[in-house]
């Protein structure tokens, strides 16, 4: 087994304003939305928004020299992105969608980490904290369902979220990395502590009967072994080993412990095992849908966030499939050129992991298993729309790229001017500012019906303006 980060302590190690600032949000994301005033998911979009800003704005002060073919590509994409915003079904929600984007972007390509091992031990230890506080969350729903003998139903053991099925979004991002983090270094003081969040972590997917997740999981262990072979089999038997004892632990729970105590479970079986895999939730349709969007829109598409539109998909406010979104929202040759744009990348990452395969596989291992299963989880499921999920797709793309400009030998670097970087904070303090107004707006009335958001937030749809007198984006 490759060992490759140092049993040091964090403490010993001097923490950087940015590890800081990853730490405190992510456990934030976390936390804080249990207690805020408004619905649990946009009080998490209100953190991811702030916390992003944060980092963005942290980053471009700090700015170093950055790839001089990715900033022309960013340039280009971003005003290409402008002008399709400004065609869009309505211009200010596509305004936000831009500006997010826009902020994810350079938070990614902005991150440099001079320390990627104490990083990445960082990272993997905060994941792991921000998953017992749901795990232990969850698992006191379920101990209390048992000792007041209530109906088993895994809606009320994982709670918070008004879609079970969210939880293990964000997880398809979390569990690969601490996963892979716990098999490389096997020498971590806290390994069996990670290894048993993982475990639990598995449990409460197999409850909530989540198949997105499954598909990233098997999709992660095929990109392992295709980006770092040498760990491939390591990363395999790790998958097997933490998901079979968690199969274990889903049928203690869910099906053993209530027959011993008469408990009445069918609820919590039509929501797993019972439930029609095979059935598609209606995808097919979402999918031919969308697919006519981006026929009769086919260069512009019809917006930014616009298949959030009331009215654009019957229903849902995403195509639950990031491709055919983008296309839809963006038109085709702006998904065409982002698309070539990660296949150019992927291989940029293999061929600078196979030049020191022996130092390079066990940093990169954590990034390939987490980013491969959430983008394929991506295919079926929302998870690119979701607020947590993308805090963590900046924070471990982010990581990844900071690696690569390292392991990088181009001489190709352009240092973006201080005026440059000072304007484009406009972009995180707008959209901060903006999102706060609408989180506020939506906490200070509790009237849920017939409340029309953003796909960001609870019913997920954008009013249109077609059957409104409203045009104001800050209305509900």
């Amino acid at each position: 087994m490759l060992t490759i980060i140092r049993n040091t302590s964090i403490i010993t190690h001097p923490l950087k304003s940015q590890h800081w600032l990853f730490l405190i949000f992510l456990t934030g994301a976390s936390l804080l939305p249990f207690s805020m005033s408004s619905s649990y998911h946009d009080s998490q979009r209100l953190i991811m928004v702030f916390a992003l800003s944060i980092i963005s704005i942290y980053n471009l002060i700090k700015i170093k020299k950055q790839p001089k073919i990715l900033t022309i590509v960013f340039c280009f994409l971003f005003i290409w992105g402008g002008i399709i915003t400004l065609n869009s079904l309505s211009i200010e929600w596509s305004v936000i969608e831009l500006f997010l984007f826009t902020i994810l972007a350079i938070t990614i390509m902005t991150t440099n980490y001079d320390d990627n091992h104490l990083t990445i031990r960082l990272l993997a230890l905060t994941f792991a904290l921000a998953q017992a506080l749901y795990i232990i969350r969850s698992f006191l729903n379920y101990s209390f369902i048992i000792v007041s003998q209530d109906k088993l139903d895994v809606w009320n053991v994982i709670d918070g979220f008004s879609n079970i099925r969210f939880y293990a979004q964000f997880l398809s991002w979390t569990l690969p990395f601490i996963l892979a983090y716990a098999y490389i270094d096997t020498k971590e003081k806290y390994r069996k502590l990670l290894l048993s969040i993982v475990i639990a972590s598995w449990i409460l997917v197999l409850m909530s009967g989540t198949r997105a997740f499954i598909l990233g999981i098997l999709f992660s262990i095929i990109a392992v072994a295709w980006f770092t072979p040498r760990l491939w089999i390591s990363y395999t038997k790790g998958v097997l080993f933490t998901g079979l004892i968690g199969l274990l632990g889903y049928f203690l729970l869910i099906y053993l412990l209530p027959a011993l105590i008469g408990l009445d479970n069918s609820a919590a079986l039509d929501s797993t095992t019972n439930r029609d895999f095979m059935n598609s939730s209606g995808r097919i349709v979402i999918w031919q849908d969308t697919l006519t969007i981006i026929i009769n829109h086919p260069l512009m598409g019809i917006g930014p966030m616009m298949t959030a539109m009331e009215g654009v998909l019957d229903k849902v406010a995403h195509p639950h499939n990031f491709p055919l979104q983008l296309a839809a929202e963006w038109g085709i040759p702006f998904a065409t050129v982002i698309f070539l744009s990660l296949f150019c990348a992927n291989f940029q990452w293999r061929n600078a992991i196979k030049k020191s395969p022996e130092h390079r596989e066990s940093l990169a291992l954590p990034i390939t298993a987490a980013t491969s299963s959430a983008m394929s989880a991506s295919l079926v499921d929302g998870i690119i729309v979701m607020p947590v999920s993308l805090l963590y797709m900046a924070v471990i793309v982010g990581i990844g790229f900071s690696l690569w400009r390292q392991w990088s030998q181009s001489n190709d670097w352009v240092k973006i001017p201080k005026t440059v970087a000072y304007f484009l904070i406009i972009i995180p303090l707008s959209l901060s500012l903006i999102t706060i107004m609408q989180w506020q707006k939506l906490s200070n009335d509790h009237s849920l019906s017939n409340r029309l958001e953003p796909r960001f937030w609870v019913d997920g749809k954008i009013r249109n303006n077609n059957k409104t007198s409203s045009n104001n984006f800050f209305d509900e």
